[in-house]
């Protein structure tokens, strides 16, 4: 079995490691995400789509897996939960699409959630502000959407 697809992705299980050329089975020193792999969700079974929702989901997998795989390793005596690798699974969290600085469109939580124009706009910088790593680039960035936003319907308020 070879680990790359007709369409160039390569193989995975569903915790992210590339199948072994020879036989198949998944090698637990090597593992791919992104536009590059072809990986199955283990809850629906379908092969993700190579969207950047897909792959920052894939991300947090990988770093779980990989840091299982080397305590399996390197401290076998280790709490087998986290030695354990994780099986991926991919959640929805709906689409954002920019259409300028006070234009988007915003659908969430199945489409139970959807907005266009400005609202959405301002929804989707507020989206961005939350999934900031560092708290404080959330307070940065979310203080920027607030003042932004009242600037615009209030000019000269602030």
């Amino acid at each position: 079995m070879r680990p790359v697809r007709g369409d160039g992705r390569l193989l995975t299980d569903s915790s992210l490691f590339i199948r072994r050329e020879s036989t198949g089975v998944a090698d637990p020193a090597v593992l791919a995400l992104g536009d590059c792999a072809a990986i199955t969700d283990s809850s629906s079974g379908a092969i993700d789509l190579p969207t950047a929702q897909a792959a920052l989901q894939q991300s947090e997998y990988a770093a779980w897996n990989l840091r299982a795989s080397l305590l399996r390793e390197f401290a076998p005596n280790a709490p087998e939960v986290t030695r354990k690798p994780l099986a991926y699974r991919y959640q929805d969290l709906g689409e954002i699409v920019y259409l300028g600085p006070d234009n988007a469109s915003v659908s969430t939580l199945g489409g139970a959630v959807q907005l266009r124009g400005p609202a959405a706009a301002v929804m989707r910088r507020g989206i961005y502000a939350a999934r900031m790593p560092l708290i404080e680039q959330i307070v940065d960035t979310g203080t920027g959407v607030v003042e932004d936003t009242l600037s615009r319907l209030f000019p000269g308020f602030l």
